[in-house]
């Protein structure tokens, strides 16, 4: 293949990662949602999300790896259901 299609096939894939990932996010239940949209805003800090919440870091971490985990493997199973990776 060519270095244009290789691209262009990277980038696809991307657009496709980035749309089951949208897709999956809005499934999650809203705390879980608040959660990870809190983590991920600028400045966004673990220790300071468990003192917003009364938890400890280890707990608030452990948390978002569930749900982590839980959307990795809606994006795996969306693109799967898609042909894709």
């Amino acid at each position: 293949a060519t270095l244009a299609a290789e691209a262009e096939e990277r980038a696809d894939l991307a657009d496709a990662r980035r749309q089951a990932l949208l897709n999956c996010l809005g499934k999650l239940r809203p705390g879980q949602a608040a959660l990870i949209a809190e983590r991920y805003e600028p400045g966004g800090c673990v220790n300071d999300m468990a003192r917003r919440l009364g938890k400890s870091p280890k707990a608030v971490s452990e948390s978002l790896a569930r749900v982590r985990a839980a959307l990795l493997r809606c994006i795996s199973m969306t693109l799967a259901e898609e042909g894709g990776p």
